[in-house]
């Protein structure tokens, strides 16, 4: 073992805490994606109960304008009503499953857990700047991540709005290095 290397060290601290709030926070959103991919795994219908709110809104509209370039929600009548860039990716994902609903949504489960990763640790980064290294810190930035989470697990443009907010008042504040 060296003797200049110290494990208290604020860096090797920073490291550490890091992993255990970006862990647990992998932890519980694969534990929110669960479900439906058990239910996909199964060869269930039932995962399509799971998405909340307007998530089949945006879904079906992303199928219509994957499939034949016209946004949607019935085939018939034209919508715009949606916010564009979750549209775009959702729309996306749905031409590269080739309309396949089982792919999509495994494609849609493994985004959201991306997502509440990197917003794990923008909010790691975010609360470090603002506050140092306070004993509180980490708890809490655990907590907020996981009830951002929770939100961006709903399928709703959540799932980009939320770390897209968080780089933007990084970036404006200056706090992006």
């Amino acid at each position: 073992m060296r003797d200049d290397w110290k494990p208290h060290t604020s860096y090797y601290f920073r490291i550490s805490s890091s992993f255990w709030v970006i862990s647990v926070t992998l932890l519980f959103a694969s534990g929110l994606a669960y479900e439906p991919l058990y239910h996909i795994w199964r060869g269930s219908l039932a995962y399509s109960l799971i998405p909340q709110d307007d998530f089949y809104y945006y879904y079906l509209t992303a199928k219509h304008l994957a499939a034949n370039g016209f946004s949607s929600f019935d085939g018939i009548v034209p919508t715009n009503g949606y916010h564009p860039l979750w549209m775009w990716c959702l729309a996306g994902l749905t031409f590269l499953a080739r309309g396949n609903d089982s792919i999509c949504f495994v494609m849609i489960e493994v985004i959201q857990i991306l997502t509440s990763i990197i917003t794990a640790a923008l909010v790691l980064k975010l609360f470090r700047e603002l506050f140092g290294k306070q004993p509180w810190l980490n708890p809490i930035a655990l907590f907020v991540s996981l009830l951002l989470t929770v939100l961006i697990f709903l399928g709703m443009e959540t799932v980009l709005c939320i770390p897209l907010y968080l780089l933007f008042f990084l970036k404006i504040h200056g706090l992006l290095k």
